[in-house]
């Protein structure tokens, strides 16, 4: 069991440091993409309700979220920015 634990562990912390390179190599272009596509997946879903639904509320407030998520995207790319400089 023991034995499990520790390659268990070598295999996290060999995860991390390949993460952490990929983090480290990706420039500004390379992180908007990602967090565009990754803010796509978020509201896409509430998009798709908001077509859906008859309820006003519903529309109104899925419009609402959608857009407060996109007006966020330059602070989450700043914010991995930021991040990515402390690795």
């Amino acid at each position: 069991m023991r034995i499990d634990k520790t390659i268990f562990d070598k295999g996290v912390e060999l995860a991390k440091a390949h993460a952490e390179l990929a983090l480290k190599g990706m420039d500004t272009k390379a992180i908007e993409e990602w967090v565009a596509h990754e803010l796509e997946r978020v509201t896409q879903p509430l998009e798709d309700e908001i077509k859906t639904t008859k309820s006003w509320w519903v529309k109104l407030r899925n419009r609402v979220y959608i857009n407060v998520i996109q007006q966020s995207a330059g602070a989450i790319v700043a914010n991995i920015q930021e991040e990515i400089k402390k690795l």
